[in-house]
């Protein structure tokens, strides 16, 4: 076998020509979006992203060669010099992101770029404010966008603030598109020089260590290396890593879940990952909760000082919601949305704890806290940029639960709910539809129910606008 190093583009490029292919017997391209934004996140970074590994292609050795999914039009018909055994679904992403031969093109979302770079106090004209956004932003922040393949993905640029990814691929036509959008959009002209600029490209120093087997081998033997390869060539998740970790501190993560599981019925049905678990004790620890820090957020001390009681709370935010808004958690998942929203509801029923509220005074905070999770899922605010919205929710809503009502959170005072004729019954909004008339049925049962005195009307947990000329919703006590 032999050993060598390739850049990611060229590997890419080269796939794109058909002088890469893969071996009939490949599985097919399964990554979903996400995954692809994960990936270019690591790419502008210059993470390392794995190894790759070639054989030789063999006239004597039919293995069926065909093109990459995404690949150039005479891709098929070029003669391949080698074919892929580990790593086509990076290649093909790769496809995806700069070639954009497939049936998803991908943008840099520059308003949601603005955004952040605003809400984080960068200063355009600043290399070091920069530099430190730009380690801090990560795919979770929503700043790479998916959408179904166009004919012409440049349009966005000026149409809808998206730059399309396969523009990071050109010097000539990044600084082109730069160019059009500070001439057209003046005010944003450092922005768009100095805080897009070329920050988003891949790496230029991200060479990918390579392993090629020669073409002499038999089938049987590639036949054993794909198998395995198959069986074993999983990437580590976050959760996995912290796994690895703890385990030489004597503390075996993976068991822990397992049996916390185990004594948590609720808990069991909110975390099906472990990582619920971990982003808590990082937010209970004022640590940052974005996944992908966790290996490095999540040390032996924090996790020993605030596993139990996180899982507690975890516990008790998953019931409550279960009892008071019809979640169901005590059956099954089914109606669970945004998972992501229990470590704050866990952190903020913790600090209510040792409150001495009277009955009326924890009445009102457990009914904003009802209808922040309410006003969290019509908003979708859990979709993106989640561990931001942890940190400040665990803050503004304990506020609000024990403060007054001109302490809600402005961005729950403008949550509106819509026509709800489009809502799909499988999604979101439907499931928590569903959720609110299990809490009504709740109600209408003749069995004593120790939240029915504050669960009786269900129309004050919807924001403002609820059931007033807003299509045909529910206007009944749910």
């Amino acid at each position: 076998m032999a050993a060598s190093v390739d850049g990611y583009l060229s590997i890419v490029s080269r796939a794109s020509r058909g002088e890469l292919k893969l071996p009939a017997f490949q599985r097919d391209w399964k990554w979903n979006a996400s995954q692809v934004i994960l990936l270019l996140d690591s790419l502008r970074q210059g993470f390392p992203i794995g190894s790759f590994l070639f054989i030789q292609a063999n006239p004597t050795v039919d293995l069926a060669p065909r093109a990459f999914r995404g690949a150039g039009g005479d891709a098929e018909k070029a003669t391949a010099e080698e074919l892929v055994l580990d790593g086509q679904q990076r290649i093909t992403a790769g496809l995806e992101l700069f070639y954009g031969g497939s049936s998803r093109h991908y943008f840099l979302d520059l308003k949601r770029i603005r955004e952040l770079a605003t809400e984080r106090d960068v200063i355009a004209t600043d290399k070091q404010s920069i530099r430190a956004f730009l380690a801090d932003l990560d795919a979770e922040d929503g700043y790479c966008v998916a959408a179904k393949a166009s004919v012409d993905p440049h349009q966005y640029l000026l149409k809808r603030d998206k730059l399309w990814t396969g523009t990071l691929l050109d010097d000539d036509e990044l600084a082109r598109a730069i160019q059009l959008y500070a001439k057209t959009y003046p005010a944003q002209e450092d922005f768009i020089r100095f805080v897009v600029g070329r920050n988003f490209m891949p790496a230029a120093a991200n060479p990918i260590p390579i392993t090629t087997i020669p073409g002499s081998v038999t089938v049987e033997a590639i036949s054993r290396i794909f198998s395995t390869l198959n069986s074993t060539g999983k990437m580590l998740t976050p959760f996995e890593l912290v796994v690895s970790i703890l385990y030489p501190k004597k503390v075996n993560l993976q068991k822990d879940v397992e049996d916390l599981r185990e004594m948590f019925p609720y808990y069991a049905r909110i975390d099906k990952t472990g990582d619920l678990l971990l982003q808590a004790i990082a937010l209970f620890s004022g640590k940052e909760t974005r996944k992908a820090s966790l290996p490095k957020t999540i040390t032996l001390e924090s996790y020993r000082e605030h596993r139990d009681v996180v899982t507690e709370f975890l516990e008790a935010g998953a019931k409550l919601l279960s009892d008071r808004l019809g979640l169901g958690l005590d059956e099954s998942s089914d109606l669970l949305v945004y998972p992501v929203i229990f470590p704050p509801l866990a952190f903020v029923l913790k600090a209510l704890e040792p409150m001495k509220l009277d009955h009326q005074q924890r009445s009102a905070a457990l009914r904003r806290i009802e209808r922040w999770f309410v006003g969290a899922v019509i908003s979708r605010r859990y979709q993106q940029s989640t561990h931001d919205k942890q940190a400040k929710d665990k803050v503004d809503i304990l506020k609000w639960a024990i403060g007054n009502e001109q302490d809600m959170p402005e961005w729950l005072r403008e949550t509106y709910v819509t026509n709800l004729r489009s809502a799909d019954p499988s999604g979101a909004m439907g499931s928590l539809l569903a959720s609110l008339m299990n809490a009504r049925d709740a109600d209408s049962d003749d069995a004593a129910h120790p939240f029915r005195s504050d669960r009786a009307h269900r129309s004050d947990l919807m924001p403002p606008g609820w059931g007033a000329d807003r299509g045909p919703i529910f206007t009944c006590d749910i």
